[in-house]
């Protein structure tokens, strides 16, 4: 049995959104305690509970914000993390390519457990999902990748808690970011010249001014940003690996 932590909802949409994934989890006959935090009861508390409760298995159900506290407390632990994102089902693509409320339910039943890493944002946040810089115009960007430094104009920037961060200018019309990075570490060409992939375990981004890191729907912190990867510090249920079409012909 799976131990929830959820929020009280914000809104309908989240109403929705919870009633629809508690829906799935029963349909996929995973059992489970349900708790939400409140002003009597921390995410903090309420994760001690389960844990002398002997559950071995932790989910958070609700926010971006949830799901990374929740697995900070975890991170380095002997217990399972699970997470189903509901205001943002795609907020684990970059971690575990989760894009889907459903699919996120469909990993807790197959329950595929994998080291997972977590990253630290200086002075002291931590990531698991995604966080997002989306820029009104083309701005410059330096973005120190381990001992390499890569300079170009994005207007957005993904990053997650595994150490990939992806690059973007929508605007461009040389993308010379992306060409530098091929060339440096012999990646192949992308099919969008004009984004860029890292895979990283440090990180410095900066850019032409101050401006918010997004987690959800609320500011995570603000640039510059020092990265750190933490490891396989996480064990974390993630999806089952897809077969491809001439594997599942066999």
């Amino acid at each position: 049995m799976y131990y929830y932590i959820s929020e009280a909802p914000r809104s309908r949409d989240d109403q929705r959104a919870l009633e629809h994934v508690r829906g799935l989890l029963t349909s996929l006959g995973i059992a489970g305690e349900f708790v939400s935090t409140s002003p009597a009861r921390t995410v903090e508390e309420l994760a001690e509970i389960g844990a002398a409760k002997k559950y071995s298995t932790i989910v958070a159900l609700g926010s971006d914000d949830l799901i990374n506290r929740v697995a900070a407390l975890l991170a380095g632990t002997s217990y399972v993390f699970g997470a189903i994102p509901l205001q943002h089902p795609r907020a684990l693509e970059l971690v575990s390519g989760i894009t889907s409320l459903e699919e996120a339910a469909e990993a807790l039943k197959y329950r595929r457990v994998r080291p997972t890493a977590i990253t630290r944002i200086e002075p002291n946040k931590f990531l698991l999902t995604e966080a997002r810089i989306q820029l009104a115009r083309a701005t410059p960007l330096r973005l120190t990748v381990d001992d390499c430094l890569v300079t170009g104009d994005c207007t957005d920037i993904r990053f997650a808690g595994n150490g990939r961060i992806v690059v973007n200018n929508r605007y461009a019309t040389g993308g010379r970011v992306t060409q530098f990075f091929n060339w440096f570490r012999g990646a192949e060409p992308q099919s969008d010249r004009f984004t860029s992939h890292f895979s990283v375990q440090r990180a410095v981004i900066e850019l032409d001014g101050t401006y918010p890191a997004y987690v959800g729907r609320e500011v995570f912190a603000k640039t510059p940003l020092a990265l750190t990867v933490l490891p396989g510090v996480l064990k974390m249920i993630t999806r089952r690996d897809r077969l491809a079409a001439s594997q599942t012909a066999h």
